[in-house]
Parts: structure tokens; sequence; C-alpha cells
């Protein structure tokens, strides 16, 4: 597997941790989920180009209604968190 590749993988797991956060939120707190996902693709459109930032939309999508184990939530949140604290968004 080559660097492109693992990146794009990289992004989708990022974008299905925000979706599962996303589901996993209590309702007040989604509203904050959803910026920072906006923020999130909109720096991968512009800095990757809107192939990834498509990975990540499509896989954040998958996330917010995938059944999902609802004891991975805190996992979810975390990983979407962490990623969100490489990429400077929060």
């Amino acid at each position: 597997v080559d660097a492109d590749e693992q990146f794009t993988e990289a992004v989708r797991d990022f974008g299905y941790a925000g979706g599962a956060a996303w589901q996993c939120a209590a309702e007040d707190a989604r509203g904050d989920i959803e910026r920072q996902a906006m923020v999130s693709y909109n720096g991968l459109a512009r800095l990757f180009g809107t192939d990834e930032a498509f990975f990540f939309s499509t896989a954040f999508g998958a996330g917010t209604s995938a059944p999902i184990d609802k004891a991975e939530c805190e996992t979810f949140s975390k990983q979407f968190q962490e990623g969100m604290s490489k990429a400077g968004g929060q």
C-alpha cells in the first residue's frame, strides 16, 4: 500500500469516526460535530483536493447512519477529536 492510499484510508477512518461520534452525541452536541466536519471538509478540499474531501464526507455520512456498537462511542469521539487536533481544527 502506497502513501497516497494510506492517507486516503486515514481520511475515510477520520470521516467515519466523526459520523459515528455524531450518531453517539446528544442532540445539542451534534451541531458542534457538524461544524467540525465542515472545517475538515473545507481543509481537505483546499489542501488535498475534492477527491479527499469527498472520501471524508461520504465516510462521515456512513458513520451517521451505520449500525454501531454504542460501547464504541467514546472511541469514535476520541478518534475524531484527535484527528481535529492534529489538523489544527480545534
